[in-house]
């Protein structure tokens, strides 16, 4: 995953590909030209929250501009639920355990159906 610098020199260099000037990036993301150059010249931190919307005005998503993978090879639903230890520091049983993946599977079951 990129930190933050990374982020912001993969977003220029998006920007600089695609011929998009700090201005026209201000534009698309509904900010101010001076802000946005402050965060391309790293005087000001990079907003996280604001990723999304950077992404977008780019014609890409946060996950490729983090770096990050898509979930499709992370954890099945049984595999993240048997990493869980505990909830507000008390231990999780795995008779809890059990519960919490039946909710899940029986919810993602009924969404993929309406789908």
């Amino acid at each position: 995953m990129r930190n933050s610098s990374e982020v912001i020199q993969y977003l220029n260099k998006l920007r600089e590909e695609q011929h998009v000037s700090i201005s026209e990036l201000a534009r698309r993301v509904n900010m101010s030209k001076s802000t946005v150059s402050l965060y391309f010249n790293g005087t000001r931190q990079f907003p996280v929250n604001r990723l999304g919307e950077f992404a977008k005005a780019l014609h890409t998503t946060p996950e490729k501009v983090l770096n990050v993978e898509d979930n499709k090879n992370g954890l099945s639903v049984d595999d993240a639920i048997n990493k869980l230890n505990s909830y507000q520091g008390k231990p999780i049983s795995d008779d809890q355990k059990a519960i919490i993946k039946d909710l899940i599977k029986g919810y993602l079951d009924r969404s993929n159906k309406d789908e």
